[in-house]
Formats: structure tokens, C-alpha cells, sequence
């Protein structure tokens, strides 16, 4: 069996997977055996083309491209299906390696039975650290970040370089290492999630079956982030991403959960917007009021379009 499977889903970023592609190619070649499955979800830019001819000559490179986009999940499990690693890598087609660090990763879940995750720290374009992991998107975590001022910097925690290695509850879904086993075991990611919350389940579902995720102090990558999303309508993406937190919350927490954190999420937005908007500030005032419109419509329980 292959040591590592690489996972990457396209959609409309060629110049982007050439990229990430070829940073694979420069830190591992030689030094893990890995395979690199790149999962195109039937691109417009020329991305099936480029990728089959990119493919021809490179027996590491499994090109597969979909009649259809079936969005991150289905995208990532069509490739789960043709993985033969130890390991599996999601790795967004916005990202990057840095170097090898991956290796240490592995060893490091290789040492430890009952983990079964990884998160490493995600660099921007520029340097600076960016989401590389979270807290469960609960009720309590959110109304601990409203409490304390902290809003989103709990769901999503941007470490400095040289956090430590810790446990977490998920990695950011952009570099995603975990035990093929295990990902198979659990049927891969939840294809009801299209877009957002897909790795937070995955790993809540792996933590229900007894296996731990960790943050590896040292291993890094570069993730450029929302690269295959620009051309969509904010509102669209918005919607779908308070559709699919409600939905998270409902299949782990409970109605009683979504109903809290729908109702503290709603009085925020409300609040923030009309601080603004009496301040003078009248940008973000109309940001918090396109998030409360947004929460409307995805809390509601329609599907977003």
C-alpha cells in the first residue's frame, strides 16, 4: 500500500493546481510514496485539458475529471474512491506545500493509535498565518466568542508559528491529513454539505468513534484561501454557509442547539449593524445587515440555490 494519497479538487483553478501540483512534486518526490489524485469538477477554464495531459507523463498523477460538479464532498470522495494510501491529504487546489513536513505529520499519528487527524498551520499568500484549524462550531463556543469579543477567532484559530502541538477538534478542510482507514471507515465526507462545514463533520464524526485530531507544531503549508468561489455571489455563498451550520448543528447538537445559535447569531448581526450604522460607519453596517439577511434565509431550512 502507498504511503499517501493526495487529494485535490478543482473547479475553475488551473493556474492554481498547476501550482500546488508542482510544489507536491518538488518536497516529496523521493522521499514518501505518494500518489497525487486531482479531481476536477467539470471546470470551464481548460482545467480537464491541461490536468489529462499533465497527467500522461507523470505516473504519480491520477487525473479525474467529473461530468458534473458535485462540490467539495462529492468531489473529494470521488477521489477517496480511487486512493490507495495509508494516509489521505485533502489539499485545496488554492494551497501549497512548503515542504515535507507532511512526513512528520504521519509519523506522528503513526505513534499514536487513537489519533486519528492532523491540522498544520496555514500560511497566506503574504506570510501571515491564517485559519488552520477550530472549536466545534457549537452553541457554547459561539456564545463564548460573542461574550469575549471574539467573534470567528474560535471556530476558526489562526495560530502563530510556534504554537505548540495540541489537540483540536478539526483541521481546516484546505489540508486535511488523515488515516485512510479511517476516512474509509467513515464513508468520506458528507455529501449533503456541497459547500462549508464538510471537514468540521468529518472530523466530528471521528471524534464520535474514539479518534482525537491534532494541530502539529512545525508543519506548515501556504493556503491562498476562497479561490474557486470568486466569481460566485457573496450572498449565494453566505447563505449556503448559515444553511450548512444549521444543518451541522441539527445532525450532531440537536434542534435545541440550531435554535440557540441561530437566535444569538440573528441578535448580533442585529446589534452590530445598527452600532455602525450609528457610528457612522456605514460599510460595515451594511456587511452585518447582508449577514443577517443571509442568516434569515439559510436558517430557514430551505435549501439555498
Amino acid at each position: 500500500m502507498l504511503e499517501l494519497s493526495i487529494i485535490v479538487v478543482s473547479y475553475n483553478t488551473r493556474a492554481l493546481v498547476e501550482q500546488c501540483a508542482a510544489s507536491v512534486a518538488a518536497y516529496l518526490d523521493g522521499k514518501i510514496d505518494y500518489e497525487l489524485i486531482v479531481v476536477d469538477n467539470a471546470s470551464a477554464d481548460g482545467t480537464p485539458d491541461w490536468l489529462r495531459a499533465y497527467a500522461q507523463n507523470r505516473p504519480r498523477v491520477i487525473a479525474h475529471c467529473l461530468d458534473a460538479n458535485l462540490g467539495f464532498s462529492g468531489g473529494n470522495n470521488a477521489g477517496l474512491k480511487l486512493a490507495r494510501g495509508r494516509y489521505i491529504l485533502y489539499l485545496n487546489s488554492d494551497a501549497y506545500l512548503l515542504d515535507d513536513s507532511v512526513k512528520d505529520m504521519i509519523a506522528f499519528l503513526d505513534a499514536r493509535p487513537e489519533a486519528g487527524l492532523a491540522a498544520c498551520l496555514l500560511l497566506d499568500g503574504q506570510g501571515k498565518p491564517g485559519p488552520s484549524y477550530g472549536h466545534f462550531p457549537t452553541a457554547r463556543i459561539l456564545a463564548r466568542e460573542i461574550l469575549t469579543r471574539r467573534y470567528n477567532q474560535m471556530r476558526a484559530v489562526c495560530p502563530l508559528p510556534g504554537h505548540p502541538t495540541r489537540e483540536v477538534d478539526f483541521p481546516c478542510g484546505a489540508f486535511f491529513l488523515i488515516k485512510g482507514d479511517l476516512a474509509r471507515r467513515l464513508g468520506g465526507m458528507d455529501e449533503t454539505f456541497f459547500l462549508y462545514f464538510e471537514e468540521t463533520d468529518l472530523a466530528k464524526r471521528a471524534r464520535d468513534a474514539g479518534f482525537s485530531c491534532w494541530y502539529i507544531g512545525g508543519a506548515r503549508a501556504v493556503h491562498l484561501g476562497g479561490q474557486s468561489t470568486q466569481e460566485v455571489k457573496s450572498l449565494r455563498l453566505t447563505r449556503m454557509f448559515y444553511a450548512n451550520w444549521r444543518k451541522y448543528l441539527l445532525k450532531h447538537h440537536g434542534k435545541g442547539s440550531a435554535w440557540a445559535a441561530g437566535k444569538m447569531l440573528a441578535a448580533y448581526f442585529g446589534v452590530a449593524r445598527i452600532r455602525h450604522k450609528f457610528r457612522g460607519n456605514l460599510k460595515l453596517a451594511a456587511y452585518f445587515e447582508d449577514h443577517r439577511r443571509a442568516l434569515a434565509q439559510g436558517w430557514s431550512g430551505k435549501e439555498p440555490d
